[in-house]
């Protein structure tokens, strides 16, 4: 007999399963970088758009806030100071002792205390981590979880007071860190106790991560440097959003210089009559800017004011302030002087450099120091041959003197000029070309190379170029001739025919 074997039962349903996930990390330590820069002498007129700080302040060349603005960088905090002799400390950015480790696990059943007393503490910075934060349920999901703590201050051994809540809630596979401020009171003893407790049960599973750990503190001093007449930029940055140290610069109105009382130098115009007396505030007329140049007794000249002529310079400020062609249908004021001047060098050469920007020149006219002008000026006054001394001989022969006239070399009439400038859309030297095709056609391809010191314009440093064209090639001829005593009275550059 043949055995049968028989299977039997109902159809056999589908199993499930599913596959553990685990949450992105979501908890990322912040930590700010402070950036103190001495940006001028002192005082400043301040950003050029005070309104709105963020604007005019530029981090790796881009402004953190834009035109229309838009936030470029976040959590960046500003801090001013126009460089007053009595302005005061920046707070917060301040000198640091050297950290101090704790590094002590903190359980909720063993607060962790430790106890400052220096006479100059201000404030301290408490680090906390958790060297990873999070919790894996029944199905093998990993999620995130949060840690409670609390921070305490007892002054000079009195009751402790809470001053920080704490709250870490996320997740993260890695250490995470925060710091907290804590602020210390002035005291007899100059004692503080701050004592760190975890809320949060502690973990008893190797499934919910979440170890707290005192790491270190810092102990701030008071801050009592003002750094006088300095003008300072104190930024407070998050570094999630750099590489590095990022680049800082300042679109602003820098050092205050001596004006006229009945000038704006924001509009560059004048209201009603000059009486001679000066104020302080920011321009950038180049007239001006020579007369502090030399009149300040800090990084000047020092020479007292009632040894300058300010009719003189009035009279060029005001040659100046004119407008003149720009871009398009736009104007400018003629001569505009925007430096940086970040070295020391010889004060002579300085004040050629700012004087050439509005094509002038200073000299002492026995009383005061005058500021000469090359602009269009009425004819000063006439020299015939009767004027001028001439030299005999024993015999009454005529050996020199007169008018002695000599043509430039031919090497200096140049047909062609390059000048630098720096261009304000890029904060880079720029440069443009200024020649004449017919004078080339003429005299043959000669080049000039120049730099106009403080010019931020591109139509200007193109007038620059047009009047070196103009000097090289019409201004040919130069007539010398001696004077009895009564030369003593001309002026240099002025106009005579």
């Amino acid at each position: 007999m043949q055995n049968q074997i028989i299977l039997s039962g109902s159809g056999g349903g589908k199993g499930s399963s599913s596959t553990p996930r685990e949450a992105s990390d979501n908890l990322k330590s912040q930590s700010f970088a402070n950036i103190l820069l001495a940006i001028s002498e002192g005082p400043i007129a301040g950003f050029v758009d005070n309104s709105n700080w963020f604007k005019s302040i530029y981090l790796d060349g881009t402004p953190i806030v834009s035109a229309i603005g838009y936030q470029n960088f976040k959590e960046v905090e500003a801090h001013l100071r126009f460089g007053l002799p009595d302005q005061d400390p920046i707070q917060g950015f301040t000198r640091l002792k050297s950290e101090i480790p704790v590094d002590v696990e903190v359980k909720q059943a063993n607060p962790i205390v430790r106890t400052i007393v220096d006479d100059d503490a201000d404030y301290a910075v408490v680090r906390i981590q958790t060297p990873a934060l999070f919790n894996t349920d029944s199905k093998g999901n990993i999620n995130g979880t949060e840690i409670r703590y609390l921070i305490e201050l007892s002054i000079n051994g009195g009751p402790y007071n809470p001053v920080v809540q704490g709250l870490i809630s996320g997740k993260t596979s890695s250490t995470y860190e925060e710091s907290q401020a804590i602020q210390l009171p002035p005291n007899p003893g100059n004692r503080w106790d701050i004592k760190v407790s975890r809320i949060t049960a502690d973990s008893t599973t190797i499934k919910l991560q979440n170890s707290l750990r005192w790491a270190s503190y810092q102990v701030v001093q008071k801050e009592t440097k003002t750094f006088p007449n300095v003008a300072l930029l104190a930024l407070r940055i998050n570094s999630q959003q750099f590489t590095s140290v990022p680049s800082v610069a300042i679109y602003q109105r820098g050092i205050a210089c001596r004006i006229p009382n009945n000038y704006d130098p924001i509009h560059r115009t004048y209201i009603g009559n000059f009486d001679g007396s000066l104020r302080s505030y920011w321009t950038n007329n180049p007239a001006w800017i020579l007369w502090t140049a030399l009149t300040n007794d800090r990084w000047g000249c020092g020479i007292p004011e009632s040894e300058l002529d300010v009719w003189s310079f009035y009279e060029a400020a005001r040659y100046c302030d004119e407008l003149v062609p720009s871009v398009g249908s736009q104007v400018e004021p003629r001569y505009s002087f925007n430096a940086y001047l970040n070295s020391s060098q010889d004060a002579f050469d300085l004040i050629g450099q700012i004087a050439s920007s509005m094509r002038a020149q200073v000299w002492w006219n026995g009383s005061r120091i005058v500021l000469s002008q090359d602009r269009p000026t009425p004819v000063a006054r006439m020299f015939s041959p009767s004027h001028v001394v001439y030299q005999y001989d024993e015999e009454g022969r005529m050996t020199g003197g007169g008018f002695q006239y000599v043509s430039t070399d031919l090497s200096t009439r140049y047909t062609s000029v390059v000048v630098r400038y720096l261009n304000p859309q890029t904060w880079e030297e720029d440069s443009v070309l200024v020649e004449d095709a017919e004078l080339i056609n003429l005299w043959g391809f000669r080049q000039l190379e120049i730099t106009a010191v403080g010019c931020t314009s591109r139509t200007q440093a193109e007038r620059f170029g047009r009047w070196e064209l103009y000097v090289a090639t019409k201004q040919t001829e130069v007539v010398s001739f001696s004077l009895a005593s009564e030369g003593l009275r001309e002026r240099v550059t002025f106009l005579r025919e």
